[in-house]
């Protein structure tokens, strides 16, 4: 199997285990400030805008992490905005995925519409 493929059969394969397994999940979910632990999230629209000192895990119709995350970062949704710096790698699956970040290691994306903004950078290999 490709790389590329396997990474988004690894992200699909996760996604029943956000759901069941989710720290916090509802309709709206946001997390704001430090958080000292990895998070689980899923949702309507899910917003991380706050430093995550380890992985975020999330799945909804909107994903957003636009704060800095010190570990993995892995989403799925029908919109997915990364726009945190992320210490190292960013596995994204959705509709629409915009990275606009900086991402220390690798890049996993796939979905309708995979955008990286002028501002955005990889440190390792982008799989799109």
């Amino acid at each position: 199997m490709r790389p590329t493929r396997a990474i988004l059969a690894s992200i699909l394969l996760l996604l029943p285990a956000v759901l069941v397994l989710a720290q916090d999940a509802g309709e709206t979910v946001v997390k704001q400030g430090t958080i000292n632990e990895d998070l689980y999230l899923a949702g309507g629209t899910v917003e991380v805008r706050g430093q995550v000192d380890g992985d975020v895990v999330a799945a909804g119709g909107t994903v957003r992490v636009s704060e800095s995350v010190r570990g993995d970062v892995m989403v799925a949704g029908g919109t997915v905005e990364v726009g945190a710096t992320v210490s190292d790698d960013v596995r994204a699956l959705g509709g629409e995925v915009e990275i606009g970040g900086t991402v220390g290691d690798h890049l996993a994306a796939a979905g309708g519409t995979v955008r990286l903004a002028p501002a955005a950078r990889v440190g390792g290999r982008a799989f799109l």
